[in-house]
């Protein structure tokens, strides 16, 4: 959307469509998380924003104005797609009108994640077994920690070990510790695939995500009287009477089944993703010219997809079952090339390269500086393998975008993932940049690929993403 028509009069208005995922049932209560997140991020009392029915349509309406230099009024047509129609009178700022657009969507994926936290997920893998391959096993633990945000106890369980080859090796421990994380990296994606829930193949191709979205109470009730055990009694009886068939789990059948189990329970509440993950991958990585690479999926809720591996032919993707319930078809593959662009560039393997270079030049050669300074060493020498780390990804989004051609489905998916974190970073500036993530901040990411059509022509993708990143960081200073 060209924001740069708000101009005089806007007309016809400046509009945006938002998809909403959430059964109809449900959309008075997103008019209110509509409603309370307009008063309170754009400031405006509750009894000036209107609620009516126009046309079939919930119609939500509001107006922002600086004195009488501009005026906004602003149109909200609330359904399962949500209509956004801002209308502008004198020259009020883009960044007025953008941050309209942000209020509504940050208000739409919140009720989002709102809806499915109290939703029931079925996971099911076409021509394997409705266990996880891995379901007597703790590995599917340890992957899911790797996916989540806390890390420290890998932290912890690194520094112990190398305590433990200091007390062995002494002088040679640094080179055993890298000899040990090279051997690790080398088949890492064995150890990925093997920790992941269930390896996908040609055979082992589509992914169904059945989501039963509960009303509060209902879920209640479920977390009351529901064990594991009766849950898989529940994914068994929807297998037998749809994918044991030969047939696809849809939502008529499995409403019945949940109303078998004492569930009040109707087809309008079931939500069936699914994907043809193996199929996405494969087109993708001919668009990279890439071998067949290893796939899996972990079942945990958390959004999130990988590349590991040292070199394209020894390289695994692993997906979550939290990213195909968030996302739609075009906003995976999207991921995935993203993903690709990392095995492609032997990322994981140049991060390795930096991150030892740094250690053992710290263990043999800086080692009197980092006890003389070691509140400047470690930040500043962290702060830099971390910023290489923003470069590669920036590369990574750019790749995607060029080579599929849909930068647009890249942004949405990384808001749809990360949406509750873009009021903070906007809020740290410069500091959003100076962290231990190896990702530029979201709202970077995003608006670089929404400046994109997917039609560019760019020579050098490393050169142009450093260059980015860079002015991006400049910038926020």
């Amino acid at each position: 959307m060209d924001l740069g028509v708000c101009r005089v009069v806007s007309s016809p208005p400046i509009r945006f469509t938002l998809e909403v995922e959430a059964p109809r049932h449900r959309l008075p209560e997103l008019i209110g998380f509509i409603e309370q997140m307009i008063s309170s991020k754009l400031r405006i009392p509750p009894f000036l924003i209107q609620h009516s029915f126009h046309l079939g349509y919930n119609v939500i309406t509001f107006t922002l104005s600086y004195g009488f230099e501009w005026n906004i009024y602003v149109v909200i047509y609330v359904d399962q797609t949500v209509i956004l129609d801002i209308y502008c009178y004198g020259n009020p700022p883009i960044d007025v009108v953008e941050n309209i657009r942000d209020v509504v969507r940050y208000a739409i994926r919140s009720f989002e994640d709102y809806v499915r936290r109290s939703s029931i997920f079925l996971t099911f893998v076409e021509s394997a077994s409705i266990y996880p391959d891995k379901y007597t096993s703790r590995k599917g633990k340890i992957i899911e920690k790797l996916f989540s945000d806390n890390m420290l106890p890998f932290f912890l369980l690194f520094m112990m070990l190398n305590i433990m080859l200091f007390a062995i090796f002494q002088y040679y421990a640094p080179f055993m510790l890298v000899l040990l994380q090279l051997i690790i990296l080398l088949n890492a994606d064995n150890i990925m695939t093997s920790m992941a829930d269930w390896a996908l193949n040609e055979k082992r191709r589509r992914i169904y995500v059945v989501q039963y979205i509960l009303s509060p109470q209902e879920y209640e009730w479920f977390i009351l009287n529901f064990t594991q055990d009766r849950l898989m009694e529940v994914k068994k009886a929807v297998f037998e009477e749809t994918l044991a068939l030969g047939n696809t789990p849809e939502p008529e059948v499995v409403s019945k089944i949940f109303s078998l189990y004492g569930f009040q329970a109707s087809s309008d509440k079931i939500v069936v993703h699914s994907f043809d993950i193996f199929d996405i991958v494969e087109n993708a990585r001919r668009r990279y010219n890439l071998p067949r690479i290893k796939l899996a999926l972990i079942n945990t809720l958390v959004a999130n997809a990988a590349a590991t591996g040292i070199i394209p032919w020894k390289s695994a993707i692993i997906v979550t079952t939290g990213l195909l319930a968030k996302l739609n078809k075009a906003e995976v593959e999207a991921v995935v090339g993203h993903e690709l662009s990392h095995v492609k560039n032997v990322d994981p393997f140049i991060l390795f390269i930096v991150s030892v270079a740094e250690y053992l030049l710290r263990i043999y050669i800086l080692y009197p500086i980092v006890v003389l300074l070691p509140f400047i060493y470690f930040p500043l020498a962290f702060f830099m393998i971390y910023f290489i780390g923003k470069f590669l990804e920036a590369r990574a989004d750019l790749e995607s975008a060029i080579r599929l051609g849909n930068p647009k489905a890249l942004a949405e998916a990384l808001y749809k993932i990360g949406y509750s974190r873009l009021i903070h970073e906007k809020a740290y500036g410069a500091g959003s940049w100076l962290n231990f993530d190896p990702h530029p901040p979201l709202y970077f990411r995003i608006r670089r690929l929404e400046s994109l059509t997917g039609n560019e022509r760019i020579t050098h993708v490393t050169l142009r993403s450093i260059y980015d990143v860079l002015k991006g960081f400049l910038s926020s200073i």
